[in-house]
């Protein structure tokens, strides 16, 4: 068993790296869509590695995982969970510094094409319209599944992602649950932007924003029944990172009410 410091020390070297990079990165782009997106690409990759370090050394931060590692394969702090980390984190330097490095080439450029973009106009009833579909799609799939898992009393993914019903079907519907969150996470953000959006743009007012509204409860019902909701996790993170994209001067109040709203539906 390899010292735990060995492993604090690679995370917080390259912690403290990585976080420089997105620094410069923010300074050249002045677009707050990269520091979003390397936060979860290091959530997504390093930022467990915290607390799974510490408990495997003797701390104890109160989360439950154990039971995974008999399901999985075992974890421990010895050369194969350190070269793990080590391709970790030369895969999130490696992104970072790429793009610092694209940017630094072509910055006027990038600036330029951020400044005065071709925009779209968006049609919310063909988005709103398209996502129900996917739902229907869907839905119709797993019909015969969904109905099982509500006389069994459990959840939709408890029946449908076990052996037999893990077929092409099933792969399928999981593909138009992945669909069915774009639609909203293009429009929700062209709402919001109006005529100011850079690429997309769209019509406001009480129609659309019923009709988001709407859908995005159907979509958390449906999610919350399937007991699977990191397809609206997904779509929540696309929507907001294309909102700061999208708009020249986004607006932190709308930012934070979607981001908290999205968060809590997730």
């Amino acid at each position: 068993m390899w010292p735990a410091f060995d492993f604090h020390l690679l995370l917080a070297s390259v912690t403290g790296i990585y976080c420089l990079l997105v620094w410069f990165i923010w300074q050249k782009s002045q677009n707050l869509a990269f520091p979003l997106g390397f936060f979860f690409l290091y959530y997504w990759s390093l930022s467990g590695a915290w607390d799974l370090v510490s408990n495997l050394a003797g701390a104890r931060s109160g989360k439950r995982y154990h039971y995974l590692f008999d399901k999985l394969f075992p974890v421990e702090l010895n050369g194969d969970y350190f070269l793990t980390l080590v391709y970790y984190s030369i895969f999130l330097i490696l992104t970072a510094f790429t793009v610092y490095l694209v940017l630094s080439l072509d910055s006027k450029k990038f600036k330029t094409e951020m400044a005065a973009p071709r925009f779209f106009h968006v049609s919310h009833f063909r988005l709103i319209l398209g996502s129900l579909i996917c739902l229907g799609i869907s839905l119709y799939l797993v019909k015969d599944q969904l109905l099982q898992a509500m006389l069994m009393n459990v959840s939709g993914y408890k029946v449908t992602a076990q052996g037999e019903h893990t077929s092409g079907l099933f792969r399928l519907h999981q593909s138009f649950n992945n669909l069915m969150v774009i639609p909203p996470a293009i429009g929700i953000p062209a709402m919001v932007s109006g005529d100011s959006g850079r690429f997309l743009r769209g019509s406001k007012g009480i129609r659309p924003l019923a009709g988001y509204s709407v859908l995005i409860f159907i979509l958390l019902v449906y999610a919350m029944v399937m007991g699977n909701k990191h397809e609206l996790f997904t779509g929540m993170v696309s929507g907001v990172v294309l909102y700061l994209v999208n708009l020249p001067r986004p607006r932190l109040q709308w930012f934070a009410g979607i981001s908290a709203l999205a968060f809590l539906g997730t």
